[in-house]
């Protein structure tokens, strides 16, 4: 061996070495970071909340269920994760059963951070733009609070409305974000309409025979799918601001003086009381946004003792818990719920059978748990809530099993719902609508 191989043999080293070193930091930099903050209130200005449910799934399917990456929030509220570069859905899931919704763009080597807090969030959300509906229902609220001049209600609905609103609109901020990003790095338009021309000239040269980019294919589908739902949303965003517009505005000028204290002697007699509806509620046309999604209650006999309407009184069972306009849905029967003349509601979800969604999942609510309720005329409240140890247990298609505790009566409790009053009861069948569920239940013994 010569001198000169000797010599040879470190310089080889160090290439190979910085050959390698060069390798690990391109693969380090072949992903990009992001990190999730949730805090309660104001997003960054509440305290940090741990144990939130995050899932980082692609943006083609901003859901919870079983694909993505799930982690729980840290003791300072945050996640962190490194992804490949692309484009995701964020679902952050309360333990209180409170949802939201972001969108991210993650690049090569650079960190994406998403902060969020609970004031925006909204119950009962399976997908980012059905807060619509959740808004809406909120609309339902304050009307009513309006209508029965309940300053206090309609106030805090109202709040609540702003609060999702502004949550929602931030979403909608963040998707048309990552569509400009997404048209930027890829070269192409961000107009849905032109996007759609150069994908059928696409589709049309392979008809044709003739070779195709198969990748500037798959961004130009991937940007018509974000344009997409990047339009839905804002039309969703529209249905909100239309449905804020037409809540009934709240006057204590139309509303009945109060009853005179013991140190401000009653000079007028009181109003009597009356059965009669509301006039503007009576003359409300019967297509109107408005208008409940179930019909009336078919029992207007007179509250029995204890406020309860007496045709609730008796025992039931389910028979269907469903959301309505979602295909492959199975299961909900088998809950007991028992309703005394008192307004005592003991309900017992022992035998119910798995709710079966259209991703392949199931959901089991188990325990028993009781309450006080007061209900009349197709319009149910909840008076107070007693023992309750109850479980929501969700089975996905692939993937880890999830359980976690429910407080108060659980979702398919006769008056559980912060929004929905309404119930139709008849003498054989009890329909009411909570969580965006429709409920059907059987008399099984009682009044009839």
């Amino acid at each position: 061996m010569s001198f000169g191989t000797l010599r040879a043999i470190p310089v080889a080293f160090a290439l190979a070495l910085a050959f390698a070193l060069s390798t690990a930091a391109e693969a380090q930099q072949a992903t990009g970071t992001v990190q999730v903050n949730v805090s309660s209130g104001e997003a960054g200005g509440g305290t940090p909340l741990e144990g939130a449910q995050v899932f980082i799934l692609p943006v083609d399917e901003p859901r919870s269920d079983d694909t993505g990456t799930t982690t729980n929030t840290d003791a300072n509220g945050s996640v962190t994760k490194d992804l490949p570069p692309g484009n995701y859905g964020v679902s952050i899931i309360t333990k209180d059963g409170k949802h939201t919704y972001r969108f991210i763009r993650i690049e090569k080597g650079k960190k994406a951070s998403v902060s969020v807090g609970t004031s925006g969030m909204a119950y009962g959300v399976r997908a980012f733009d059905d807060v619509a509906d959740e808004t809406l229902k909120l609309c339902y609220q304050a009307d009513d609070a309006a209508l029965k001049c309940d300053q206090a209600a309609y106030d805090k609905a109202m709040a609540a409305i702003q609060s999702v609103r502004k949550d929602f609109a931030q979403t909608v901020t963040d998707l048309g974000n990552v569509v400009s990003q997404e048209a930027e790095a890829t070269g192409l338009p961000s107009d849905p309409d032109q996007l759609k021309t150069i994908q059928e000239s696409i589709a049309g040269a392979k008809q044709a025979g003739s070779p195709v980019d198969a990748q500037q294919a798959a961004n130009v589908n991937n940007l018509v799918n974000l344009a997409s739902r990047l339009q839905n949303a804002k039309d969703k965003l529209k249905k909100i601001d239309r449905e804020i517009a037409a809540i009934t505005p709240f006057d204590k000028n139309k509303c009945p003086k109060k009853a005179a204290t013991a140190d401000q002697p009653q000079t007028t007699p009181p109003p009597k009381e009356s059965k009669e509806q509301p006039k503007d509620n009576k003359e409300q046309p019967k297509d109107s946004p408005k208008a409940s999604v179930l019909p009336p209650a078919t029992n207007q006999a007179a509250v029995a003792a204890g406020g309860i309407d007496p045709c609730l009184v008796g025992t039931w069972r389910s028979q269907s818990a469903v959301i309505p306009g979602i295909p492959g849905q199975s299961g909900g029967s088998g809950i007991v719920m028992t309703i005394g003349a008192d307004g005592t509601e003991a309900i017992d979800y022992g035998g119910m059978q798995p709710l079966r969604d259209f991703a392949g999942g199931t959901n089991l609510w188990s325990g028993k748990a009781m309450g006080q309720i007061a209900a009349s005329d197709g319009t149910v409240s909840l008076r107070s809530t007693g023992s309750s140890a109850l479980t929501l247990t969700y089975t996905p298609k692939n993937g880890a099993v999830r359980t976690n505790a429910m407080d108060g009566l659980g979702p398919a409790g006769l008056g559980y719902s912060p929004t929905d009053h309404s119930y139709a009861c008849s003498a054989t069948t009890l329909t009411f609508k909570q969580f965006a569920f429709v409920f059907t239940f059987s008399r099984q013994s009682g009044a009839r």
